[in-house]
Protein backbone atom coordinates (compact mmCIF):
# COMPACT_ATOMS: atom_id res chain seq x y z
CA UNK A 1 0.00 0.00 0.00
CA UNK A 2 1.17 3.47 -0.94
CA UNK A 3 0.76 6.59 1.24
CA UNK A 4 1.93 9.72 2.54
CA UNK A 5 2.78 9.99 6.29
CA UNK A 6 3.56 14.31 7.96
CA UNK A 7 6.38 13.44 10.07
CA UNK A 8 6.22 15.98 12.40
CA UNK A 9 8.92 18.12 14.44
CA UNK A 10 8.81 20.36 17.05
CA UNK A 11 12.00 22.83 16.45
CA UNK A 12 11.13 25.72 15.29
CA UNK A 13 13.78 25.96 12.78
CA UNK A 14 14.07 23.29 10.11
CA UNK A 15 17.59 23.37 8.57
CA UNK A 16 16.95 21.74 5.18
CA UNK A 17 20.00 19.13 5.11
CA UNK A 18 19.55 18.18 7.91
CA UNK A 19 15.99 17.02 7.03
CA UNK A 20 16.78 13.74 5.90
CA UNK A 21 18.61 12.25 8.72
CA UNK A 22 15.68 14.09 10.94
CA UNK A 23 12.72 11.78 8.91
CA UNK A 24 15.34 8.67 8.94
CA UNK A 25 15.73 9.20 12.46
CA UNK A 26 12.04 9.36 13.03
CA UNK A 27 10.66 6.64 10.32
CA UNK A 28 13.61 4.08 11.94
CA UNK A 29 11.17 2.44 14.87
CA UNK A 30 8.63 1.51 12.44
CA UNK A 31 10.49 -0.43 9.56
CA UNK A 32 9.77 -3.65 8.70
CA UNK A 33 12.90 -5.66 9.58
CA UNK A 34 13.18 -8.71 6.78
CA UNK A 35 16.33 -10.06 8.24
CA UNK A 36 16.27 -13.71 10.04
CA UNK A 37 19.23 -12.59 12.12
CA UNK A 38 17.03 -9.59 13.32
CA UNK A 39 14.48 -10.11 15.51
CA UNK A 40 10.95 -9.06 14.26
CA UNK A 41 9.54 -5.71 14.39
CA UNK A 42 6.08 -6.01 15.65
CA UNK A 43 5.43 -2.04 15.00
CA UNK A 44 6.38 -1.86 11.54
CA UNK A 45 4.37 0.70 9.07
CA UNK A 46 6.80 0.28 6.39
CA UNK A 47 9.15 -1.08 4.12
CA UNK A 48 10.53 1.66 2.31
CA UNK A 49 10.14 5.46 1.88
CA UNK A 50 11.03 8.20 -0.41
CA UNK A 51 11.90 11.73 0.57
CA UNK A 52 10.77 13.33 -2.38
CA UNK A 53 11.66 17.32 -3.46
CA UNK A 54 9.12 19.26 -4.03
CA UNK A 55 9.33 18.98 -7.75
CA UNK A 56 8.61 15.58 -8.10
CA UNK A 57 5.67 15.95 -4.86
CA UNK A 58 4.03 18.77 -6.91
CA UNK A 59 3.18 15.62 -9.47
CA UNK A 60 1.56 13.98 -6.21
CA UNK A 61 -0.87 16.76 -5.48
CA UNK A 62 1.43 18.55 -2.86
CA UNK A 63 2.06 21.59 -5.19
CA UNK A 64 2.09 25.31 -3.91
CA UNK A 65 -1.88 25.60 -4.57
CA UNK A 66 -2.35 22.74 -2.48
CA UNK A 67 0.34 23.51 -0.08
CA UNK A 68 0.43 27.65 0.14
CA UNK A 69 2.51 28.15 3.19
CA UNK A 70 5.73 25.72 2.14
CA UNK A 71 9.04 26.90 2.95
CA UNK A 72 10.29 28.64 0.16
CA UNK A 73 13.58 27.53 1.58
CA UNK A 74 13.25 23.83 1.38
CA UNK A 75 13.71 21.57 -1.73
CA UNK A 76 11.31 19.32 0.17
CA UNK A 77 7.53 20.11 1.04
CA UNK A 78 7.72 21.49 4.64
CA UNK A 79 4.38 22.97 5.90
CA UNK A 80 4.07 24.86 9.26
CA UNK A 81 1.44 23.36 11.72
CA UNK A 82 0.23 26.48 12.32
CA UNK A 83 -0.94 26.37 8.81
CA UNK A 84 -2.62 23.17 7.96
CA UNK A 85 -6.38 22.68 7.97
CA UNK A 86 -8.04 18.68 7.59
CA UNK A 87 -7.14 19.15 3.91
CA UNK A 88 -3.71 19.11 4.10
CA UNK A 89 -3.98 15.38 6.55
CA UNK A 90 -2.56 12.08 5.18
CA UNK A 91 -3.20 8.65 6.07
CA UNK A 92 -0.19 8.53 8.62
CA UNK A 93 0.82 10.76 11.11
CA UNK A 94 4.57 10.50 13.24
CA UNK A 95 4.56 12.89 16.10
CA UNK A 96 7.40 14.52 17.89
CA UNK A 97 6.96 12.03 21.06
CA UNK A 98 7.36 9.04 18.69
CA UNK A 99 4.28 8.33 18.33
CA UNK A 100 2.13 6.42 15.07
CA UNK A 101 -1.48 7.27 14.42
CA UNK A 102 -2.92 6.37 10.77
CA UNK A 103 -6.73 6.52 9.32
CA UNK A 104 -8.31 2.68 7.86
CA UNK A 105 -6.67 0.45 5.90
CA UNK A 106 -8.24 0.17 2.54
CA UNK A 107 -9.81 -3.09 3.22
CA UNK A 108 -11.18 -1.65 6.57
CA UNK A 109 -14.70 0.90 6.84
CA UNK A 110 -13.19 3.88 5.87
CA UNK A 111 -13.74 6.90 8.24
CA UNK A 112 -15.04 9.60 6.80
CA UNK A 113 -14.08 11.90 10.04
CA UNK A 114 -10.25 10.46 9.72
CA UNK A 115 -8.69 14.04 8.46
CA UNK A 116 -10.41 16.29 11.34
CA UNK A 117 -8.71 13.56 13.77
CA UNK A 118 -5.49 13.52 12.45
CA UNK A 119 -5.83 17.51 12.25
CA UNK A 120 -6.58 17.32 16.35
CA UNK A 121 -3.41 14.88 16.47
CA UNK A 122 -1.17 17.09 14.76
CA UNK A 123 -2.29 20.49 16.22
CA UNK A 124 -2.11 18.35 20.07
CA UNK A 125 1.42 17.08 19.22
CA UNK A 126 2.67 21.01 19.59
CA UNK A 127 4.44 20.61 16.24
CA UNK A 128 5.60 23.47 14.37
CA UNK A 129 6.44 21.91 10.74
CA UNK A 130 5.46 19.01 9.21
CA UNK A 131 7.24 16.82 6.53
CA UNK A 132 5.63 14.96 4.07
CA UNK A 133 7.19 11.65 2.90
CA UNK A 134 5.73 8.99 0.21
CA UNK A 135 5.70 5.50 2.00
CA UNK A 136 4.76 2.42 1.05
CA UNK A 137 3.68 -1.24 3.37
Amino acid sequence: MKFYTLVLFSANEIIDSDIEEMVRQRMEPFKLIEDDDLPYNENWKWDYYCLYEKEIMNDYGFGVSEFPYQLPESQYVVYPVSKMTSDHMTFAILTPSGDWFNGPYLLQDPDPLWPEKALNIVLGSRAVYGVYVYSHS
